[in-house]
């Protein structure tokens, strides 16, 4: 299936030579872009059955060009990390990363593309473009004024009745908005929204954290998270737009580290898998629930 050098024959043959099959594991970070993986047995590192240049010898650190690919050392098993592309067919809507592919513009997004391919989301006047920065080594999009007009949009209407975004409002210490609203996602009006008033989500939004099982309408303080948040009126097909607001002075302002937005709810399984993709690729594993399927390792396909 995926091309690699040694068939079966040839594991068996190494097998009854007596020389072990070479071992491969995770053994430093989630299994994403920065882990350390290692080797029992040093060898051609490879990566769905080609060889990584330079990449011999017993450990070898994953970066973000091979994050789903299916990774062996030799003979050895295959570590293959799971992403949001490996959702069921149509229920991944959108999936955007500033950590891949962003383009910048005088240190503002002019577009966030999509990692799926389907839609990316652009803003073409540089007075509503957020900024790009690093966040405690994390790329992100910063939205630093709330202006009803600032945020990333959309390039055509479609159903997202569930979405999940690694976000913090403004520090991450703020117990209420000084504005009074701030809006996380929208189209523009107070029916398709998702907006925090005061220190809870306003207009029917819920929201959960970090591996919750339970929607609570109350967000804020909010440090970094995961929040799984299902937007008020979740059944319409909306030219949704990444923190905008819906009047003035009513916009996100903070960051947004990553966005997966989906067509249905997930199933558990699902669910669970996405949170922790999001939490060990932006380093926040550690708010997971300790009984959480994938708190000390990311999800694989294998």
């Amino acid at each position: 299936m995926f091309g690699f050098g040694l068939g079966l024959c040839g594991v068996a043959a190494l097998a009854a030579s007596g020389v072990s099959q070479p071992q491969i594991s995770v053994t430093a970070g989630g299994g994403y872009a920065g882990s350390v993986y290692s080797c029992t047995i040093g060898g051609q590192w490879s990566a769905d059955g080609k060889a990584i240049a330079g990449a011999t010898g017993n450990s070898w650190v994953m970066t973000q060009k091979f994050e789903g690919a299916a990774i062996r050392c030799g003979a050895s098993n295959i570590i293959q990390m799971w992403l949001p592309s490996d959702l069921p067919a149509g229920l991944a809507q959108v999936w955007l990363d500033p950590k891949r592919d962003v383009t910048v513009a005088s240190g503002r997004v002019v577009s966030l593309p999509d990692q799926i391919g389907q839609r990316h989301f652009a803003q073409g006047t540089a007075s509503a473009q957020p900024a790009y920065t690093d966040e405690s080594g994390y790329p992100a999009v910063h939205f630093t004024n709330n202006s009803t007009n600032r945020g990333l949009a959309a390039p055509d209407n479609f159903v997202a009745p569930y979405q999940f975004y690694v976000a913090q409002y403004m520090s991450g210490a703020e117990a209420a908005t000084p504005s009074g609203n701030a809006t996380l996602v929208s189209d523009g009006t107070l029916t398709n929204i998702a907006r925090i008033h005061t220190a809870s989500w306003g207009y029917g939004a819920l929201s959960a954290q970090n591996g919750s099982d339970a929607f609570f309408p109350v967000v804020l303080p909010l440090p970094k998270s995961i929040v799984a948040l299902r937007p008020a009126n979740t059944g319409a097909a909306v030219n949704w737009v990444l923190g905008r607001g819906a009047s003035a002075m009513h916009s996100w302002v903070g960051y947004v580290f990553e966005v997966l937005m989906l067509s249905a709810d997930p199933s558990q399984t699902h669910k669970q898998m996405i949170e922790g993709f999001l939490a060990h690729r932006n380093g926040i594993a550690s708010l997971l629930p300790e009984n959480h399927p994938f708190k000390t390792l990311g999800p694989r396909i294998a």
